[in-house]
């Protein structure tokens, strides 16, 4: 069992007496980066804290925390601009090319970017981190999204419901000076990643208008009716009565998909489920949860495992090269999918929690993994 020892000193000022706060892992990391010659990173970013209630009639990106689905930017739609006030809702941040944002509302914490817009809106949920030197965020970025620093700050979460690191010992830790003198090449390393980024998401996107074009529903818009009706007899047939199960556009779509012939998944795809199982740190098998199922790729740096012995006492799924992983519940993510490719042929197993669905194509079925996982994550899905 890992544990630490902590003397009654290091308790003082803190105000924290959890043992994850004091977790081996984490007193580990900040050993070996306190080793490093350095200053505190609030020496050279700023923690942009101010808000305000905007009123723009200017066409802006607005950027909300499930906008953030990578470390290589944010996944925007088409139509994601704003253009009128009505749209922005609560108060936000005003961000600035170049600014470090980070995810704070979620416990896992890769959910790190650079902003590239010289304006944008953002989310009170980030934290905005700006340089006050000359410092280039490349930097800051690689930095934050490095294994040691990542346990420190997941191991720096208070409490509550909706866990959030602390900002405190963030902006206290030391930030080597090692990375200050790589700075020309973490900048190149860090630019060429998000081109590629950039290049898969125009390739994924034209796949997406393939698919839309030929069902028929490429730049197809809904009519924004104020109200409909419906029978009586179709709400007791489905034992539902909220307003958005019946609205209008799903039999729209599902009346222009049906011109083009119909397939059904279950005669294509084995729909596999998980269930509630106990975790085990330090264990072999990971487990994928929504959040790691981004619009671009499933993220492997899992932060919970199982043991070999559990995975095969619970018989729990094992994922495979090409299954289709489906995200049936969460905010934000209800509806995500990705496809897990074993491009490496991993020696680690992978099973997922009861949130996730898994669809394995069949033997006999006519329908590719890709096609399914664009035609879930379109319009249609």
């Amino acid at each position: 069992m890992a544990h630490s020892i902590i003397q009654k000193s290091q308790l003082e000022g803190q105000n924290r007496l959890d043992a994850e706060f004091y977790h081996p892992d984490k007193l580990d990391s900040l050993k070996i980066l306190n080793r490093l010659k350095g200053e505190n990173l609030k020496n050279y970013f700023t923690n942009v804290s101010e808000v305000i209630t905007p009123f723009s009639k200017e066409e802006i990106n607005n950027l909300k925390v499930y906008d953030l689905t990578d470390a290589l930017g944010f996944f925007f739609e088409e139509g994601k601009k704003i253009t009128s006030p009505l749209e922005l809702g609560s108060t936000k941040k005003i961000l600035q090319q170049n600014d470090v944002v980070i995810s704070r509302l979620r416990s896992y914490l890769k959910e790190i970017s650079i902003v590239k817009d010289e304006k944008a809106f953002g989310s009170t949920e980030f934290i905005v981190l700006r340089s006050i030197k000359e410092v280039v965020p490349e930097i800051l970025f690689i930095y934050l999204l490095s294994n040691k620093i990542q346990v420190i700050l997941n191991w720096s979460q208070d409490g509550t419901n909706h866990p959030r690191f602390n900002e405190e010992a963030l902006m206290n830790l030391t930030l080597p000076n090692i990375l200050l003198e790589k700075d020309k090449e973490i900048k190149k390393g860090v630019r060429d990643a998000f081109l590629l980024s950039d290049k898969s998401r125009e390739l994924y996107q034209q796949a997406e208008n393939l698919l839309l074009e030929k069902l028929g529903l490429k730049n197809f818009q809904f009519e924004n009716d104020l109200f409909f009706t419906t029978k009586l007899s179709e709400v007791k047939s489905v034992n539902r009565i909220d307003a958005d199960y019946f609205m209008p556009k799903y039999e729209t779509i599902l009346d222009r998909i049906s011109q083009k012939g119909i397939r059904v998944l279950a005669d294509n795809f084995d729909i596999i489920r998980s269930k509630n199982f106990v975790y085990k740190e330090g264990g072999v098998v990971g487990v994928i949860k929504t959040k790691q199922v981004g619009k671009q790729n499933l993220k492997f740096e899992v932060e919970s495992e199982t043991s070999q012995e559990i995975s095969e006492k619970e018989k729990l799924p094992i994922m495979k090269d090409n299954d289709v992983v489906f995200a049936s519940m969460g905010v934000g993510s209800l509806g995500r999918s990705n496809i897990f490719y074993d491009f490496e042929k991993n020696e680690r197993e992978f099973t997922i929690d009861s949130t996730l669905r898994i669809f394995r194509k069949k033997t006999a079925g006519k329908i590719l993994p890709e096609v399914l996982n664009v035609y879930l994550n379109s319009i249609v899905g």
